[in-house]
């Protein structure tokens, strides 16, 4: 019977790379809370930080050989975190970390890649289509800020948007920011959604709220709200000082359906623009 070290590579490394994304230690109790200050207190994370490295990491060092192999997977793998984010009833926002590099992680990152799901709870089931109709700019704003604690804290939770940062490895730079959605998943009618695909659906403070079971939300919604919320950046990034980490600190965003790009910004151009707009102006001034 073969062992792990005698499959083929590629399925070998597909199997260290997810003993390597588990970032959450399992556990049945385990809920979301809301990290204070938030203006609006509708940002919800696992109650346990993502570990980075993961928890599981050790696994991949019981012998030589498999270290060997788990290092080179990791210096040839791509420096990307992927994240799950769940809108909730369009009001709560629900990070979930679904990868985190097993490799040194310094400055530079390759790539941000958001899981955008939508979805209600029971009651608001029935009206889902009205409640996801209109993505609002306050949810847009509350995204945005998760974008721009990632830039400056990594995935650490703590100080949500409070003024101390921790210290470890804080303030990357992004090359890519891609923010999918994934029709292909989406069921039709009234399916639930899965724990594995929405984990932690308890709040701390919120247990007179029920987020269990969570239904799908219609694919056109979800395309709609795509949409908005890339006009919405593309307004915040070149106006607003919620987009100021993002316009300083990543250089694409990319919105997209099932991997297919439906549209782009580049950010390095908006801010190469509003550069030469301010030097122009300051040449003007001084020449008056």
């Amino acid at each position: 019977m073969p062992g792990l070290l005698d499959l083929p590579n590629e399925l070998l490394f597909d199997i260290i790379r997810y003993v390597d994304s588990s970032p959450y230690v399992s556990s049945p109790n385990q809920k979301r809370y809301r990290p204070g200050p938030q203006s609006r207190a509708v940002v919800c994370f696992p109650t346990i930080d993502a570990s980075w490295p993961s928890h599981t990491r050790n696994l991949l060092f019981v012998c030589k050989k498999l270290h060997y192999e788990a290092d080179f997977y990791f210096s040839k793998a791509p420096r990307a975190f992927e994240l799950d984010i769940a809108i909730v009833n369009n009001h709560w926002i629900w990070p979930t970390w679904t990868y985190i590099p097993g490799t040194k992680i310094d400055y530079v990152i390759e790539d941000l890649k958001i899981n955008l799901i939508h979805c209600c709870s029971e009651d608001e089931d029935e009206n889902a289509s009205s409640v996801t109709d209109s993505a609002s700019w306050a949810t847009s704003l509350d995204f945005l800020e998760i974008i721009s604690h990632f830039l400056r804290s990594g995935t650490s939770t703590m100080s949500f948007e409070g003024t101390d940062m921790p210290k470890r490895n804080p303030n990357f730079r992004v090359k890519t920011i891609t923010i999918n959605v994934d029709t292909a998943s989406i069921r039709k009618g009234n399916e639930k959604l899965s724990e594995e695909d929405v984990p932690f659906r308890q709040v701390q403070g919120l247990g007179h709220l029920t987020f269990d079971p969570l239904y799908y939300i219609e694919t056109d919604t979800c395309l709609d709200n795509l949409d908005r919320l890339f006009n919405f950046v593309l307004v915040a990034v070149s106006r607003l000082d919620h987009g100021l980490p993002i316009r300083e600190r990543v250089d694409w965003m990319v919105f997209s359906a099932d991997g297919l790009t439906r549209s782009a910004i580049s950010i390095a151009k908006i801010k190469s623009t509003m550069d030469e707009t301010r030097i122009a102006e300051d040449r003007t001034r001084e020449s008056v």
